[in-house]
């Protein structure tokens, strides 16, 4: 599947797709959901903004407020009732007479262990996935999002007292944040969440309980490249290679054919080489022509010419 910058991933769980904001994951979960369920939940949990129930809204197609994305994720971080907006919530005398208070009329539109593994899992994209710009020494909860061509950027998190959404844009209009004009192209997971953290860091102190998913089934953890869905190998750019949590049957099993220059090689069908007594040059490049880092530890080989490799580790044959 392809993503945001042409990124390619292999078959994903629900919170891998979140955590890494793969938005086609969800653009086919709408598929099978339908627009209108999606819309009226959205409605039900504090999106005012009226949203036409089409297949497009998945992907963020249509205009919403900061101030409905906030209230929106919010009732996440109630556990499921949505959050009422008032402006003024209480009027006291200097006696000490209360003249008004907000009474909240709560109802649950969101089961409260949907609302938890929603939390759960976009605590893992704060901590691990594309918010990992709003780390302020807490566990928080939160989506980056962009529009298309970098017009709108956006980082929307709460904690379990507060919510809180920051967008960023051009007053002036649709205009693209990438260079020149903005010294990198701007991103949820940049701006966004670099004004989000520490506006919120100083009024923060409890913390979520919940900050795993629930059971997902056996998920493996692997490094693949994002640019190509394949497994990622040492030669791989370290800006595409992504840890992600898989099932099993989903893992790749094809190391980066672009990057590794000896083409494409199953994964587990071959056994590591045995460069025992070779020299240290010619020893280094046949493990890296199929795909390993090496590092070399120096020990007293007794009359065995320096640099002469007299033991390995994993042992030759170890199937890699």
């Amino acid at each position: 599947m392809q993503n945001y910058n042409e990124l390619a991933y292999p078959d994903l769980t629900l919170l891998e797709a979140t955590v890494f904001s793969v938005d086609v994951v969800f653009a086919r979960v709408i598929q099978v959901t339908g627009p209108d369920a999606v819309t009226d939940l959205a409605a039900a949990s504090g999106i005012e903004m009226p949203l036409d129930p089409l297949h497009s809204v998945a992907l963020g197609a249509q205009e919403v407020t900061p101030l409905d994305m906030a209230a929106g994720f919010a009732t996440f971080a109630g556990e499921g009732p949505p959050v009422e907006r008032h402006l003024v919530t209480r009027i006291d005398t200097s006696r000490g007479v209360n003249l008004y208070e907000v009474i909240p009329i709560v109802s649950q539109v969101i089961e409260r262990d949907v609302a938890n593994d929603v939390t759960a899992a976009l605590t893992q994209a704060g901590a691990r996935g594309t918010g990992q710009e709003t780390s302020i020494g807490r566990p928080i909860a939160g989506k980056t999002g962009a529009s298309q061509e970098h017009r709108d950027a956006w980082f929307v998190g709460y904690t379990p007292e507060l919510s809180a959404a920051v967008w960023v844009g051009l007053a002036q209009g649709a205009i693209l944040m990438e260079p020149p004009l903005t010294p990198f192209t701007v991103t949820g997971g940049t701006w966004p969440a670099q004004i989000w953290s520490p506006v919120r860091s100083a009024a923060l102190s409890s913390s979520f309980e919940l900050l795993n998913a629930g059971d997902t089934g056996v998920l493996i953890d692997v490094q693949i490249d994002t640019s190509t869905g394949f497994l990622a190998d040492p030669f791989c750019p370290r800006r595409h290679v992504a840890r992600v949590r898989l099932p099993a049957d989903s893992v790749p099993t094809v190391v980066c054919p672009i990057h590794n220059p000896t083409g494409v090689v199953a994964a587990g069908s071959f056994d590591i080489p045995d460069v025992i007594s070779m020299d240290l040059g010619s020893a280094v490049m046949i493990l890296n022509e199929v795909g390993f880092l090496t590092t070399v530890e120096w020990q007293d080989g007794g009359d065995l010419a320096q640099g002469t490799i007299f033991n390995q580790l994993p042992s030759p044959g170890f199937p890699a």
